[in-house]
C-alpha cells in the first residue's frame, strides 16, 4: 500500500526575505522525512505521460536534416516517444532504479541522478536504458545554510524554477539533442517511497559509449606518465569544445559553467585521430541571454545593491567568460603548460577568433 502522498504547498517557494524560525523548521523537518527514507537500488517509481515541456522533447522526425550540432546523432529510443509511450500519453510505465550516479544533494549538486531499467506497467515491450534526474527540493540546501542570506539567494533556485530553465534550455538547443547534448524523453511526476512528489527528466544513458572529461584526461596522462602537450593532439580537444560553447552562445545559452564531470567523451575516440566528440550536460545552471539581462537589470536596482565584483557579468563579457572556463577547466586536467601551448597556437593562427584575443588588439 502507497503511503500518502506529503503534501508541501504550505511552504513559499521563494525567499525574498529570510525564512522565519518556523518556515525554517518546517524546512528542516521535510528535509529529516526525505533523508530517512533515502532512494535505493531497485526501487520502483510508476510514471505516467504525457510529458510536460513538450517543447524540450527531441525533434521528429529525428535525426534532424539540418543542424549546427556537430556530432553524430545517436540514436533514439522510440519506444518512449512513440503514441503509446510516455511521452505523448497517458499509459503507465515504470522506472526500476539500477545505480546511482548522483544521490547527494550537497557540494553543488541540486538533484539525484540514477541509471534506470524503464518499461511498460502492463503489455509486451522489452525494457530500455535511460537516466533519470529527479529534482529532490526537500534535500536542497536551505536558504540560510550559507550563513549570508543576501548571497544564499542569488544562488539558490527552487526545483521549479530548475526544471523550467533546464527544460527551456532543451527546447533551445532542440536539434542539438542526440549529438552536442543528451537526448531528452521529457519531464514527469514521480512519486517517491517516502510519499513526496518530484519533478524528474528522464535522460539518454551514455554510460555505456561514453567517460567524463576528468576520467579522460587522467587516462590520458597516466598513460603517459607526464602532463600533456601539442604533440599529443590536445588541439582536438581544446578546438571543438570552445566551438561547442560558440553553438550554445549562438542560440542565446550561457554561463555554461560546467564542471569535469559535466562533459562527456564518447569511448574510443582518441586525440591524435581527430576533433573528439564532446556531450554536455547539466543545463540547469546555464541562463539564457534574457534571463541573464534580467538579472543584471535586477542586480542594478537591488537594494541594498550587491557588490560589482559578484554581480552577473555584462552581456560583452558572456562569451569571455565562457570560453575561459572551459579552457581553463581542460588544463587543471591536463596541465597548465599545455595550456599555455595551445593559446600560443590559437593567437597565431587565429582560428577560433576567441574574445579575449580579440579585446587584446583593440
Amino acid at each position: 500500500m502507497a503511503p500518502p502522498r506529503l503534501d508541501y504547498s504550505h511552504l513559499p517557494k521563494y525567499y525574498p526575505s529570510p525564512p522565519t524560525p518556523e518556515q525554517t523548521a518546517a524546512l528542516l523537518e521535510r528535509r529529516r522525512v526525505a533523508e530517512a527514507t533515502p532512494l535505493e537500488r531497485g526501487d520502483q517509481l510508476e510514471w505516467t505521460g504525457p510529458a510536460m515541456h513538450q517543447d524540450a522533447l527531441p525533434p521528429l522526425p529525428y535525426p534532424p536534416t539540418a543542424s549546427p550540432a556537430a556530432n553524430p546523432h545517436r540514436p533514439l529510443l522510440r519506444s518512449l516517444l512513440s503514441s503509446s509511450g510516455p511521452a505523448f500519453s497517458d499509459t503507465p510505465w515504470t522506472l526500476e532504479l539500477v545505480e546511482a550516479l548522483q544521490n547527494k544533494t550537497e557540494g553543488g549538486n541540486w538533484s539525484q541522478v540514477w541509471r534506470c531499467r524503464a518499461k511498460k506497467v502492463e503489455g509486451s515491450g522489452e525494457a530500455v536504458d535511460v537516466v533519470v534526474k529527479l529534482l529532490h527540493e526537500s534535500l536542497f540546501p536551505v536558504p540560510t545554510e550559507g550563513g549570508d542570506f543576501e548571497s544564499d539567494m542569488w544562488d539558490w533556485w527552487s526545483a521549479e524554477w530548475l526544471e523550467r530553465k533546464e527544460a527551456s534550455n532543451y527546447a533551445l538547443l532542440n536539434d542539438f539533442q542526440g549529438a552536442d547534448i543528451p537526448i531528452c524523453y521529457g519531464y514527469y511526476h514521480f512519486d517517491l517511497p517516502h510519499g513526496e512528489r518530484v519533478v524528474g527528466l528522464v535522460l539518454e544513458d551514455l554510460s555505456a559509449i561514453a567517460r567524463t572529461l576528468g576520467d579522460f584526461l587522467l587516462r590520458a596522462r597516466t598513460a603517459k606518465n607526464d602532463e600533456l602537450e601539442l604533440e599529443d593532439g590536445v588541439d582536438n580537444l581544446f578546438t571543438p569544445a570552445l566551438q561547442a560553447v560558440r553553438r550554445f552562445h549562438d542560440r542565446g545559452v550561457v554561463y555554461l559553467e560546467p564542471q569535469s564531470d559535466d562533459i562527456l567523451i564518447l569511448k574510443g575516440d582518441n586525440m591524435q585521430a581527430g576533433p573528439l566528440s564532446l556531450i554536455f550536460l547539466d543545463l540547469a545552471h546555464t541562463s539564457t541571454r534574457a534571463q541573464a539581462e534580467e538579472s543584471i537589470r535586477k542586480a542594478n536596482i537591488r537594494s541594498p545593491p550587491i557588490p560589482i565584483n559578484s554581480r552577473p557579468q555584462e552581456p560583452r563579457h558572456w562569451r569571455s567568460n565562457d570560453e575561459s572556463w572551459i579552457q581553463g577547466l581542460i588544463e587543471v586536467q591536463a596541465g597548465f603548460e599545455c595550456g599555455r601551448a595551445w593559446s600560443k597556437l590559437e593567437r597565431e593562427r587565429g582560428l577560433l577568433g576567441l574574445w579575449r584575443d580579440v579585446w587584446r588588439k583593440q
